[in-house]
Order: structure tokens, then C-alpha cells, then sequence
């Protein structure tokens, strides 16, 4: 049976090929491999090379379909909240005037005098007003709902956005790579200030010395040198 050799590469996505590759190959010393032109059914990729038979596949995406999907259920969602507090309102009115009507003709049947004709006409009046009351209400009601999901709706997408781009629950990235010594680790971090790119200082480990750096698509990533072994 055949034995592995090590991993042979690991595959990023990005929406910008060429400023990655600039990141990896200038800032921390990986050599461009080879170039793919995207095609009809394939997307455009760029693989580095890290050293040691080892590479990164970098393969350029586009995100337009996945916003577009987002805004296409953002509007359905809105149009059916619109849609379920007009017929809340509607009913409301209808069962206001109904109401109404019922108290109306309770009253005139009651009294057939001309001073129970100016009663039911004041009682009209008042349960016009009172209608009136009740729709403004109603749609003051209405308003306020729409507001607070609208509100809502924001803060969640704002949640799922803010956790889209957050660190890994380790505060680490899930992958490194590696120099060949501690000098040469403060070389490339060297480059990374001067390039204003996010890099946090090198710590010492049992066995390796490390730093913390982020690329411009915002993914964390180590880069190490082994220490050398005690005896």
C-alpha cells in the first residue's frame, strides 16, 4: 500500500485573485506556480508555492449570487409582513364598523322620538369618532410592528454578517505556514507592518516561535519557525 508524502496543497476562495496572491507571494515570500485564465464552466485560479512540494490553490469566486439571494428574501419577507399587517387592519376596521353599526341600530329601535333621532345621530357621531380612533390605532399599531421587524431584520443580518468575518472560536487561525528561521520570521514581519497589514507580535512556543497575521480577505493565518531541538 502506498504511502502519503504530506499534504500536496490547500484551496482558498477569494472575490480578488490578484491582490491574494500579492499578499502571499510579496509579503510572505511565496513564489507564483502557475496561472489559470478562468473558462466557461471553470473559474480562474492562481497555485503558490509555499516550499517543501507545498501549495496553495487560489480560486477567484464571485459573491453577486449570494446577495442577490439575500436581497431577493429580504423583499419577499417584507412584502409579506406588509401584506399580513394591511389584512390586520382590515379586519380591524371591519370589525370596528360593524360594532358601530350594531350600536347604532340598537339604539334607534329602541326610541322612535325626534330627541331619540338626535340620540342615535350624536351616538353615530360618536362611534364615527370613535371608528376613526380605533383605524388610527390600528395603524399606528401596524407602524410600530413593521418598525420592529424592520429593526430586527437589520440586527439579525448585522449578527450574521459580524460572525461571516470573525475569528475561528480559537482566536487562532486553523492553518499555518512556515519559515525557516526566527530571523527570517522577523523579516517577513517586518514586511507586513511596513505594509500596514494586520500582524500581531512573535511569541515563543515549546518547540516553535509564532506570530498572527491576517490576509486582505480578512482570514487568519500563523507563521511559524521551528526552534532548534535541545539534546
Amino acid at each position: 500500500m502506498p504511502e502519503l508524502f504530506g499534504i500536496n496543497h490547500l484551496t482558498l476562495s477569494t472575490t480578488d485573485l490578484d491582490r491574494l496572491v500579492t499578499y502571499y507571494t510579496r509579503l510572505l515570500g511565496a513564489a507564483l506556480a502557475f496561472e489559470r485564465a478562468a473558462t466557461a464552466s471553470d473559474p480562474r485560479i492562481a497555485v503558490v508555492d509555499v516550499g517543501g512540494d507545498d501549495h496553495l490553490m487560489i480560486v477567484e469566486t464571485s459573491t453577486a449570487s449570494t446577495a442577490s439571494t439575500a436581497s431577493t428574501a429580504s423583499t419577499a419577507s417584507t412584502a409579506s409582513t406588509a401584506s399580513t399587517a394591511s389584512t390586520a387592519s382590515t379586519a380591524s376596521t371591519a370589525s370596528t364598523a360593524s360594532t358601530a353599526s350594531t350600536a347604532s341600530t340598537a339604539s334607534t329601535a329602541s326610541t322612535a322620538s325626534t330627541a331619540s333621532t338626535a340620540s342615535t345621530a350624536s351616538t353615530a357621531s360618536t362611534a364615527s369618532t370613535a371608528s376613526t380612533a380605533s383605524t388610527a390605532s390600528t395603524a399606528s399599531t401596524a407602524s410600530t410592528a413593521s418598525t420592529a421587524s424592520t429593526a430586527s431584520t437589520a440586527s439579525t443580518a448585522s449578527t450574521a454578517s459580524t460572525a461571516s468575518t470573525g475569528l475561528d472560536p480559537l482566536g487562532r487561525a486553523g492553518w499555518g505556514l512556515r519559515v525557516g528561521s526566527y530571523a527570517h520570521l522577523c523579516e517577513v514581519r517586518e514586511r507586513l507592518v511596513a505594509a500596514g497589514s494586520p500582524v500581531g507580535e512573535i511569541e515563543t512556543l515549546p518547540t516553535q516561535w509564532t506570530m498572527a497575521a491576517r490576509d486582505p480577505d480578512g482570514r487568519p493565518v500563523d507563521v511559524r519557525a521551528h526552534r532548534p531541538r535541545v539534546a
